[in-house]
C-alpha cells in the first residue's frame, strides 16, 4: 500500500496499517521495538604521573570487564544494553580531576569511575548533585559515602580494615610494640590517620610514624642483629631508603609493623 501525502510517498506494509489501526480502535499503543542502546561511562584515572601503574591496572582490569560483560549485553525490558568507557588521564591531580568531571557531565555522562580519593572526593557533590552515579576505588570515611551523597559508591574499605587489623596485630604478634601507618594527602587521609591513631592506642599501640603519601615519613627501622638505621618512605616501595645508620644495640628490638592506606 502506498500513501500519499503531497509529494511525500509512504510504502506502508498492510499488516503494520491493520496493526495500527487496530491498537488505536482498541485504546492501545502500539508495542515497543526491541533496540540496542549504549550506555557511557566516564572513567578519571591516572595513567600518567606518580599513579601511573595504578591507573593502567585499573584501565586494563576495566577493558577486560568491558569484553565480558558486552558479549552478552544487559537486557532491561526488550532492549539490550551494551557499556561504553571513555578514558580520561587526571595525572592522580585533583584540579585535574574535577576538570575532567565537570566536562562529562556538561556532556550528559551519568556514570562515572574514580580512582584514588584525592581524585573522587572533589567531584562527589557535582556528581550527586546531577543525579550521576560515582563508583570509586578510594579510601575514605564519610566523605563518599555519607547519606547525603546516596548515588556514590565507594569499593576500597582501606578504613574499615584498620577496626580488624590493630586488634589482629595485638593477638598475633604481642611483642609489637609501635606502628606506622600513611595516608592519602588529603581530606579523607586525613580522617582516616585519626581513626588509625585512635585504634592502635586503644589496642596499646604507640604510633612512632604518620605520614600523608606524597610526602616522606622518617623512621627508625631494626635489624635482627639489633642495628637502628634511619629510613624515609613516601609510601612505596621504590622510594623507601635508608638515610643513615644510627646506635646499635645489643638487647632484643621492639618489633615495629606499619600500615599503609
Amino acid at each position: 500500500m502506498v500513501l500519499r501525502t503531497g509529494e511525500m510517498n509512504m510504502h506502508v506494509k498492510r499488516r503494520d496499517l491493520l496493526m495500527a489501526t487496530a491498537s488505536i480502535a482498541a485504546g492501545t499503543s502500539l508495542p515497543a521495538r526491541a533496540e540496542n542502546r549504549e550506555i557511557a561511562i566516564g572513567v578519571s584515572i591516572p595513567l600518567t604521573g606518580p599513579g601511573a601503574a595504578t591507573g593502567i591496572t585499573t584501565q586494563r582490569t576495566l577493558e577486560h570487564g568491558l569484553e565480558l560483560i558486552n558479549a552478552e549485553g544487559i537486557q532491561i525490558g526488550p532492549d539490550r544494553y551494551t557499556l561504553k568507557l571513555a578514558f580520561y588521564d587526571n595525572k592522580y591531580v585533583p584540579a585535574e580531576a574535577v576538570t575532567i568531571v565537570e566536562k562529562l557531565l556538561a556532556d550528559g555522562t551519568r556514570f562515572l569511575i574514580s580512582l584514588g580519593s584525592g581524585n573522587s572526593v572533589p567531584v562527589v557533590a557535582k556528581t550527586n548533585a546531577v543525579k550521576a552515579l560515582q563508583l570509586s576505588y578510594a579510601s575514605g570515611k564519610g566523605h563518599l559515602t555519607a547519606p547525603e551523597f546516596p548515588l556514590s559508591f565507594r569499593v576500597a574499605p582501606t578504613n574499615e580494615t584498620a577496626y580488624a587489623v590493630y586488634p589482629w596485630l595485638r593477638t598475633e604478634y604481642k611483642d609489637v610494640q609501635n606502628v606506622g601507618h600513611m595516608n592519602p594527602s588529603d581530606e579523607a587521609g586525613f580522617t582516616e590517620s585519626e581513626d588509625r591513631r585512635m585504634i592502635a592506642e586503644k589496642n596499646g599501640f604507640t604510633n612512632t610514624a604518620m605520614a600523608a603519601m606524597g610526602g616522606f615519613v622518617y623512621f627508625a627501622g631494626r635489624t635482627s642483629a639489633g642495628a637502628t638505621d634511619l629510613w624515609r618512605s613516601d609510601g612505596t616501595a621504590l622510594n623507601t631508603t635508608k638515610v643513615k645508620d644510627l646506635a646499635s644495640t645489643s638487647s632484643t628490638p621492639a618489633r615495629s609493623r606499619s600500615s599503609c592506606g
